[in-house]
């Protein structure tokens, strides 16, 4: 018998904190340079959750350029369209309900048409771009943005041993996640061969960097709004359920370890909450590689 595949759920908060932390303003104007985004475009965004990123592709545009978020839940595209129109994006931007295996446009509708952090999460990520390639226009874009948590950097000059335990925890995250919810957390690097096998042309693929969260020495982010986001991350350290539990057990590291992991995570943070300094002279880095790549639809 098959087992039954957990879904993940994300909230409107969670995508908009994890956006705003990796796309920073020095990245946009690579991705609109990827993305060949200019007046006039037509662009979907599949999967678009809370819209983040559906508005990075469009700040800068204007009529009648159109980028349309797409999304199956409900609830992230009531979120979307709040968001949109707080930052006076209604013009440019547009929200749809629809499947990423069945898309509601009709065949060579847009001049883009990308996904940012879907195709990891999807059963069949081949028929979603498939579904995708049959919206761009012949000759129109298609793009993909996602990591690939086996290209994971970590070092931390205070403490060896937590960056053996931090690369075990990431590790086996992989597997949990593939085990629990169907997801693959190594997709970024497989991308150029899908888009092959979509029958795109001119495959090009960009790999970028990113730190996993705000880093704790980086100045660009105040030691007000640094204290704010690891105080809310505490919660999300400590709040996996049993079942992750057993899952991350099962896939390569055990109780004691991750009781460890966590816990040397969680002072770490209360330490840097109760004495910024020690955050600011602290030159810990995790980070991942999150690949964008684009293809052309031939004719």
């Amino acid at each position: 018998m098959k087992t039954m595949k957990l879904k993940y759920q994300w909230t409107p908060e969670s995508l908009e904190k994890r956006g705003k932390y990796l796309w920073t303003s020095e990245l946009s104007p690579m991705l609109h340079q990827h993305l060949r985004l200019k007046q006039g475009v037509i662009a979907i965004d599949v999967g678009c959750g809370s819209g983040f990123f559906t508005r990075l592709m469009a700040k800068g545009l204007q009529q009648p350029s159109k980028v349309i978020g797409v999304d199956i839940n409900r609830r992230l595209l009531a979120a979307a369209h709040e968001i949109a129109k707080k930052e006076k994006l209604s013009s440019v931007v547009e929200f749809k309900q629809g499947d990423a295996y069945d898309l509601p446009f009709p065949n060579n509708f847009a001049d883009v048409v990308v996904c940012h952090t879907l195709l990891y999460i999807l059963g069949k990520p081949l028929k979603a771009i498939n579904e995708m390639v049959r919206v761009a226009n012949i000759g129109g874009l298609v793009a993909a943005v996602e990591f690939d948590y086996y290209g994971r950097v970590i070092y931390d000059p205070i403490d060896k041993d937590y960056v053996e335990l931090a690369i075990r925890f990431n590790d086996a995250v992989i597997g949990a996640f593939r085990k629990l919810y169907g997801a693959d957390l190594t997709i970024g690097s497989k991308l150029p061969s899908m888009f092959l096998k979509g029958g795109l042309t001119d495959i090009r693929a960009y790999a970028y960097l990113l730190p996993t969260h705000p880093l704790p020495w980086d100045e660009r982010y105040s030691t007000r709004e640094l204290v704010a986001y690891y105080k809310q991350s505490i919660d999300e350290l400590t709040g996996w359920s049993e079942t992750q539990k057993s899952a991350m057990e099962e896939c390569g590291i055990s109780k004691r370890e991750f009781e460890e992991y966590q816990s040397k995570t969680v002072e770490r943070i209360k330490q840097w909450i109760k004495s910024p300094k020690k955050m600011r002279n602290h030159a810990f880095i995790s980070a991942r590689p999150v690949f964008v790549v684009v293809g052309q639809k031939a004719s």
